[in-house]
C-alpha cells in the first residue's frame, strides 16, 4: 500500500472513531480517504503516541488512552504482533478484547512482517490539564525499531474539556502546606465560591470541583468550623477560569484538626435488589476522626440471600461476617465490594435487611462505635434508573419520623449502546429539608459535588459507563447522601424528591418521586405499642431503663434525634435492660423494636 495513502487513511479512521465516541471534532485536513478495514502490507510499523503541542512528552504520567480493535488478523499466513517498549512505558495489549490500554507518557506500537488487517472502532483520550495531546505516526521501514532516516510523519492534536475550577483539601499532618503521599484527602469540607454564591464539596478523595464559564473570575473560600485549623497561606484564592489552563485545578487548602477524636462511618449501598440475579454492593468505611482507629466491620446478611464472593477476607461468627480494620488513619476510607445473590421472584416485594457496626474491640470488651441498617425492596420488573430512600416510611403515606436524617440513593444503568464517558446528577432539595446537614456517604466511581441555591450536582467525570449491552453488571452506578428536616418541620409535612440523570450529552432522563411524610411519632408504632402492651421505663432515665412486652423482643436499636443508630442489642426476651449511662449525652433518642417481624418506635429522654 502506498505509505501516504495509509497514513491518511489511518488518521480519517481516527477521526471518525472520536466523532462517532462523543468526543469533539477535529479538524484533519486532507482528501477522504476512507479504506475500511485498513489493511498494512509487507513490514512496518504503527505507533500510538501521547505527546504535548511542542512534540515533547508529558512529564505528568496521568494521560490515559484507551484505543480498541475490532480485528486483528493477518491476510497471509502468520504475522507477528507485539508493542514496542510496552514493559518500559508501561502500556499494554489485551489480545482477547483486541484493546491497547496506556497510563504512562510515550508512545506504543506493533511491528508487523505479514499483511494485516486492522479496524480502529474506538479511540478514547483523556488528556490531564495542560497541552496534552494524541499522535498517530506510521512508519515503512524497518522493523528493528530504528526509524533513523526513514520517512516519518504525524498528526497531533490538542483536545482541552476542563469542567471548572477545582482544588484538593487535605490533612496536613506535618503542616508542610503541601500534599505529602501519606497525607489523605478530608470529605465533607464546603468551598464557598463567589460571586456564584454556590459551594462545592471535597469528596473522599478530598477533591472538589465546581462548574465555570470561559473567562470568569471565581473566589474560592474554604468553610472550616471549631474543630479544624488552616495551614495553607490563604483561606480565599481567586482565579479566572480559561479552558486548558493548568491552574484551573490546584487550588488546594491544607488543614490540620484542633483536637484529636475517633469517628468511625460505615455506609452499604448497592445495585438494584433484582429477583435472581448476582447485584453488586459496596461496604464503604471511613475514619472521619483524627486519631487512628481500628477494630471490627460486623454484617449481619438477610437470611433471604447469599454472599458469593467479597473483594477482602472476611470471617464469620454466629450471624455476623467480620472484617478486620487495622490502624486506618484520619480521613482514610476504604470499600469492600460484595456480589450478593437475590432471591428467586416468590420474594418479590419483600425487604432486605442488613444491619452493620463498626466495634472496637479492647481485651475481649466490645465497645459499639456505629451502627446502621440497610434496607432495599426486591425487585423483578424494574426501571433501572431509580431514587429510593432509607427509611421508605411506613404505611401509604410513608410516615417518617421528621427528626430522623433520611438517606437518599440514586441509582443509574448505561443501557446504551456504548460506554457514557461522563454522567451527572441534578437534585433539587426539598425545601423542608436541611441543606446544611447534607453529606455524600457512598458512590459507586469517584464523584464531584456542588451545590447552587437548591440543586446539588453530582460529577462522574471520565468513568467510561460501560453500556449494558457489552457487560450488564458493570452498567450500573450510584450516588448516596444523607439529609435532616429541618428543626421545627410541622407534623405531616410532605418531603418529596427527584433526580435527573444525563449520560453525556444526552437529554436528562427523571428518576422516580420519593415521599415522606414527616410526623412527631408512627401512629402505626402507637397500636402496636398497645396490642404488644410495650413499656419503657423509667422514662426520662439517667440511661439505663428497662423494655418490656407481652411478646418475644426481637432486637432493639436506638438512634440520635438526627437518626445516627448507637447501640444494637439482639433480645429473644420479653423483658430486656437498656444500659447506656456510660458516653451517651443526654438528649431525646428513639428506640426501635422489632417484635413478630413488626417495628415500633418510642421516644425516650436520657438525663
Amino acid at each position: 500500500m502506498n505509505f501516504l495513502k495509509f497514513l491518511l487513511a489511518l488518521l480519517t479512521l481516527l477521526f471518525i472513531q472520536f466523532t462517532s465516541s462523543g468526543q469533539p471534532d477535529l479538524d484533519i485536513t486532507g482528501p477522504a480517504i476512507n479504506p475500511n478495514p485498513l489493511v498494512l502490507g509487507e513490514q512496518g510499523q504503527i505507533r500510538f503516541g501521547i505527546n504535548n503541542v511542542n512534540g515533547s512528552y508529558p512529564e505528568d504520567a496521568g494521560t490515559k488512552i484507551r484505543i480498541e480493535f475490532s480485528k486483528v488478523r493477518p491476510v497471509n499466513g502468520v504475522t507477528t504482533l507485539r508493542g514496542i517498549n510496552s514493559d518500559v512505558y508501561e502500556w499494554s495489549y489485551d489480545e482477547e478484547e483486541n484493546t491497547i490500554y496506556g497510563v504512562q507518557q510515550k508512545e506504543i506500537g506493533f511491528l508487523f512482517d505479514a499483511e494485516v488487517i486492522i479496524d480502529i472502532i474506538a479511540v478514547e483520550f483523556t488528556p490531564i490539564p495542560g497541552n496534552s495531546g494524541f499522535s498517530a505516526t506510521a512508519y515503512d521501514l524497518p522493523v528493528d525499531g530504528n526509524t533513523t532516516n526513514n520517512f516519518g510523519s504525524s498528526y497531533t492534536w490538542t483536545e482541552y474539556d476542563d469542567y471548572g475550577v477545582a482544588g484538593t483539601v487535605f490533612h496536613d499532618v506535618n503542616q508542610n502546606q503541601i500534599q505529602d503521599d501519606n497525607e489523605f484527602g478530608v470529605e465533607g469540607i464546603d468551598v464557598d465560591i463567589a460571586p456564584e454564591g454556590g459551594k462545592a464539596i471535597s469528596n473522599k478523595n478530598g477533591s472538589f470541583i465546581y462548574k465555570a464559564e470561559e473567562g470568569q473570575t471565581y473566589t474560592m473560600s474554604i468553610d472550616l468550623d471549631d474543630s479544624w485549623l488552616l495551614t495553607t497561606p490563604n483561606a480565599s484564592i481567586t482565579h479566572t477560569f480559561e479552558n486548558g489552563n493548568p491552574g484551573n485545578y490546584n487550588n488546594d487548602f491544607g488543614i490540620v484538626p484542633v483536637d484529636m477524636s475517633t469517628d468511625l462511618f460505615a455506609n452499604l449501598s448497592s445495585d438494584p435488589t433484582i429477583c435472581n440475579r448476582a447485584i453488586n454492593y459496596k461496604l464503604r468505611y471511613l475514619n472521619r476522626g483524627t486519631d487512628t482507629a481500628s477494630g471490627e466491620l460486623r454484617l449481619a446478611l438477610d437470611p433471604k440471600i447469599d454472599l458469593l464472593q467479597s473483594s477482602e477476607d472476611f470471617t464469620i461468627l454466629d450471624d455476623f461476617h467480620i472484617w478486620d480494620v487495622a490502624d486506618l488513619s484520619p480521613n482514610e476510607s476504604k470499600e469492600i465490594n460484595l456480589y450478593i445473590k437475590m432471591p428467586t421472584e416468590e420474594q418479590v416485594g419483600n425487604i432486605i435487611t442488613m444491619d452493620y457496626s463498626f466495634v472496637e474491640t479492647d481485651a475481649g470488651n466490645d465497645q459499639e462505635l456505629f451502627a446502621d441498617t440497610y434496607e432495599s425492596t426486591i425487585l423483578c420488573a424494574y426501571d433501572p434508573n431509580d431514587k429510593i430512600v432509607i427509611p421508605a416510611g411506613e404505611e401509604e403515606q410513608h410516615y417518617t419520623i421528621k427528626d430522623q436524617a433520611l438517606q437518599y440513593t440514586v441509582r443509574f444503568q448505561n443501557t446504551g449502546n456504548a460506554p457514557a464517558k461522563d454522567v451527572i446528577i441534578t437534585d433539587e432539595i426539598d425545601l423542608n429539608l436541611d441543606l446544611n446537614t447534607f453529606r455524600v456517604i457512598n458512590s459507586s466511581e469517584d464523584v464531584k459535588t456542588s451545590i447552587l441555591d437548591r440543586t446539588v450536582t453530582f460529577l462522574f467525570e471520565n468513568i467510561y459507563l460501560i453500556d449494558s449491552l457489552t457487560d450488564e453488571p458493570n452498567s450500573h452506578g450510584f450516588i448516596s447522601y444523607n439529609i435532616s428536616p429541618l428543626e421545627g418541620v410541622e407534623d405531616f409535612t410532605v418531603v418529596e424528591n427527584t433526580a435527573e440523570i444525563f449520560f453525556d450529552n444526552n437529554p436528562p432522563i427523571g428518576t422516580n418521586t420519593t415521599l415522606n411524610t414527616l410526623v412527631d411519632q408512627l401512629s402505626a408504632s402507637d397500636d402496636l405499642a398497645e396490642k404488644y402492651d410495650i413499656e419503657l421505663y423509667p422514662n426520662p432515665t439517667s440511661g439505663i431503663f428497662q423494655i418490656s412486652s407481652s411478646d418475644r423482643i426481637e432486637k432493639v436499636e436506638v438512634y440520635t434525634i438526627s437518626g445516627q443508630s448507637i447501640s444494637m442489642f439482639f433480645a429473644e426476651t420479653k423483658q430486656v435492660e437498656i444500659d447506656l449511662e456510660k458516653n451517651t449525652p443526654p438528649g431525646v433518642y428513639y428506640v426501635k423494636l422489632k417484635i413478630a417481624d413488626q417495628i415500633i418506635v418510642r421516644k425516650i429522654v436520657i438525663r
